[in-house]
Formats: C-alpha cells, structure tokens, sequence
C-alpha cells in the first residue's frame, strides 16, 4: 500500500528518505534502483532491498508511520482531506503535534487540505487555535459529539487541556470506579 501511494500521488524518493528518517535514524541514504529494489545505506554498511524487504527491515511502528506521513505528504500536496483514527496510536505527541502543524502552516498546506482526527492526548486539544473545529465525543445513554465552541462554553484564553482534566467536557473515568477496582485488586 505504502509503495503504491507513492506512485499514486507522485511522492518522491527525497520526500520518502526524510519520512523514513524520522522514524529510523539507522537508514542515513534511500535511493530508488527501479521499481521494486532500493539501495539502502544504513550505519553498518550497504543494502539492496525490494520493496517487500524494506518493509520487512523496518519496524511495524515505523512502517505504519511512514505510511501515514506518506498519506499527510499526499494530502497536503494535492489538497484533499486526510481521516486519522487514534492519530496517537503508536507514535509520540510531537510527531501528531508537527502533523497539526503542517497543516496550519500555509506555506505547506497551499492546496487547503484538511486534517480531520480522533485523538486521546488531550494536549492536542491546546494546538488548536479556534474552538469551532473541535468536536468532543462523548457517551451516555447514547454517542453524542459536542462541539466545543457552541455546547461547551470554554473560555478561549484557558487551556483547553486543563479544561479536559477538571472534566469540563464530562468525559472524565470516574474516580470512585478507579478506586473501587483498585480495592478488588488488593485482595
């Protein structure tokens, strides 16, 4: 899926070496033979590797998130909307923090894609400039969305972080649960 992407979208070998990069410092060169094979300079020497080689070479983390900066990398060069479930899962809060970031920066996102994602790290929440584009999820009875702006009434200068922690959004676990779990477990 990974290399068809690639051809799909026209990504290049430069764009994918700086996204292999990111996620695995051993590889210091990627250059393409043909098709299928690559020549792969990693810190203890030289390799040709096909496609299914490299996959295997890399890390399942690595792999899946060389994908999905491939996807972002499509997305913002040809201007359409990118769906991330969970944008946390398996990667570190800076690398969702820069896919954000991306997307807010003009001079990268020229072609007015969108990033839309589901997320657990609530400090993502404080990347957000405006409220009107977040939508908390929450579930009693029935799964209902929230948007912050019009349902919530969070004041734009607070963190909207610490908003989630004191449980302004009613998404909190409950503590008394916590703790009634931790009592069945001690004995």
């Amino acid at each position: 899926m990974l290399f068809r992407a690639l051809k799909s979208y026209g990504i290049g070998m430069d764009v994918l070496a700086k996204i292999i990069r990111i996620f695995d410092e051993t590889i210091k060169e990627l250059s393409r033979i043909d098709d299928h094979n690559y020549r792969v300079i990693i810190e203890n020497g030289e390799r040709i590797m096909s496609d299914a080689q490299l996959i295997h070479f890399l890390s399942s983390g690595t792999t899946k998130g060389i994908l999905l900066y491939t996807l972002m990398a499509a997305s913002l060069k040809e201007g359409f909307n990118l769906l991330i479930d969970d944008a946390e899962n398996h990667f570190h809060k800076t690398l969702v923090e820069n896919m954000i970031g991306l997307y807010k920066d003009k001079s990268v996102n020229r072609n007015n894609a969108t990033l839309i994602f589901t997320t657990h790290y609530c400090e993502v929440l404080d990347q957000m400039d405006r409220q009107d584009n977040i939508w908390i999820c929450n579930a009693n009875s029935h799964i209902h969305l929230a948007n912050m702006h019009e349902d919530c009434h969070i004041r734009p200068v607070l963190l909207k972080s610490r908003q989630y922690y004191s449980n302004a959004f009613g998404t909190a676990v409950n503590y008394e649960d916590l703790m009634a779990l931790k009592k069945v477990l001690k004995h």
